[in-house]
């Protein structure tokens, strides 16, 4: 009785282990060869893995041994990489090694050796906060303040409040969109000893275009309580907590980073490099497993490991045999 239940416990555990070997095997064959014929990266949850065909990271260039001091991670060719897939909470820094984009040829490996802030920015002269009947707002100083965008906006809409002791005249400024003034509808409504200004201004398209609000008039009391830019994929909202009462400020909107990057045996750098450019960030690197990772997903190492998988099947069918025969006796 006891011999029954132990030969039917290994011939349960025989299967198991035969169908669970021959899945993985399969299962790895057949996503290393889907992934090399439609030419993608293969990711295991959000790692990533990848052989390094070139030797670009391979030593340090003698320009920037100064800068690559202390960081001795140079990367061989035919090492094996294990990257983590980049999201928005991954935090990336100098001398990181990632792997990115590269529009002229492809996916590349480069660390990275130069991070800055960019986005939509705005030149603020001669601009100052103030409280105007209570309310905090922004002002023009005098006869040179203007307000300049640096930079292009996709936007179809234009909204501004103001504040001032009488009704807005139209007069007292000029707003420009790509240089050309522009007509605001202005509905001022009293608010006790002081009018709320509601200014607006609607284009039938979004495209990419500059703002600007310059002086018009020697006689002007309007106080700004802010300037909104919206109707494209971003907006920009100048606020008075944002002002510095300096003679010449820049605010940035929509602040985002983007990354220099170089290959270590390289002298020039490949250019700056959007977030949404970067995949995957290296974090474990295996020397030279790339030769192994290379023969398995072409079609001999497919027959490798295909014949691999079938050795749990014959030793199970051989071993399965053997014991029928002898519970037989």
């Amino acid at each position: 009785m006891k011999q029954e239940k132990l030969y039917k416990s290994r011939r349960i555990a025989g299967r198991i282990l035969s169908i669970s070997s021959i899945v993985f095997l399969f299962s790895c064959v057949g996503a290393s060869l889907i992934y090399k014929l439609s030419n993608q990266p293969f990711y295991f949850f959000n790692t990533r893995f990848d052989v390094v065909l070139t030797d670009s990271m391979s030593a340090k260039n003698d320009n920037h041994l100064d800068f690559l001091e202390g960081h001795d991670d140079q990367i061989q060719a035919f090492d094996f990489v294990l990257s983590e897939r980049v999201h928005d909470d991954t935090k990336l820094d100098v001398y990181d090694i990632v792997i990115f984009d590269n529009p002229d040829i492809g996916t590349d490996m480069y660390r990275i050796v130069e991070i800055e802030d960019i986005g939509e920015t705005f030149s603020l002269y001669n601009i100052k906060r103030n409280q105007t009947y209570g309310v905090e707002a922004f002002a023009f100083k005098d006869v040179s303040s203007s307000i300049f965008m640096d930079t292009t906006l996709m936007f179809d809409s234009v909204e501004i409040v103001t504040y001032s002791l009488n009704p807005m005249d139209a007069s007292e400024y000029y707003f420009n969109i790509n240089n050309q003034a522009v007509d605001m509808d202005i509905v001022s409504t009293p608010k006790g000893d002081y009018y709320e200004n509601f200014l607006a201004y609607h284009r039938m398209d979004a495209s990419p275009s500059t703002f600007s609000i310059t002086k018009r008039s020697y006689e002007f009391d309007s106080s700004f309580a802010s300037i909104h830019l919206f109707g494209g994929q971003k907006e920009c909202l100048l606020l008075p907590r944002l002002i510095q009462n300096e003679a010449h400020q820049i605010v940035m909107f929509n602040v985002c980073q983007r990354y220099r990057i170089r290959g270590d045996k390289a002298k020039t750098d490949d250019g700056w490099y959007r977030r949404d450019q970067i995949e995957a960030k290296v974090t474990h690197v295996i020397p030279k497993f790339g030769y192994v990772a290379r023969f398995i997903s072409s079609p001999y190492g497919a027959v490798l490991l295909i014949g691999i998988a079938m050795i749990p099947i014959l030793y199970w069918l051989i071993f399965e045999g053997k014991e029928r025969k002898r519970h037989e006796k």
